[in-house]
């Protein structure tokens, strides 16, 4: 799975790895088009290198906002150029990585007088957590395998155009 770390100079969510995405402009004519724009803009790729493979359900922040989050794939001759405005980090972490159990953890977070705990993993240092683990948690699921060995260019769903 592709994620991106976001920039500390971003208001919400700053600092957090998520997937590329953000919000419908004029000129998009579906979400399945807002996705795929702000892939392009957030890693510099072509939108050609993006296999574009489905929708998953929608998932609400913790900050309120509705995520209706998109499958596919960068194909192999896909070069990434993060953009320095949006991306700190990009990494590659294998799907085994959140099929794996000891990579599983619960984050417990004080928001006011609200106590939250939130399933979380670890990969390489690095915490995933919120809408992004259950984003990925979706995506796992849709695959329909919980085994180490999930194949990872199985398309999901159909779209939501």
């Amino acid at each position: 799975m592709l994620l991106i770390k976001r920039s500390e100079t971003l208001g919400r969510h700053r600092g957090e790895w998520a997937f590329p995405g953000g919000v419908v402009e004029p000129g998009d004519r579906t979400l399945m088009d807002t996705a795929l724009r702000e892939t392009v803009e957030e890693l510099g790729v072509s939108p050609e290198a993006v296999d574009r493979w489905g929708a998953l359900d929608a998932v609400m922040t913790s900050s309120g906002y509705l995520v209706w989050p998109f499958t596919g794939r960068l194909n192999d001759a896909a070069e990434i150029s993060p953009s320095e405005r949006e991306v700190a980090d990009v990494i590659k972490a294998p799907l085994n990585v959140f099929t794996d159990e000891s990579a599983v953890r619960t984050i417990t977070l004080m928001q006011e007088s609200d106590t939250r705990n939130w399933q979380a993993y670890a990969y390489n240092g690095r915490i995933i957590w919120g809408a992004t683990a259950r984003i990925i948690r979706l995506a796992i699921d849709a695959i329909g395998s919980s085994s180490s060995q999930v194949p990872v260019n199985v398309p999901t769903r159909r779209s939501r155009d």
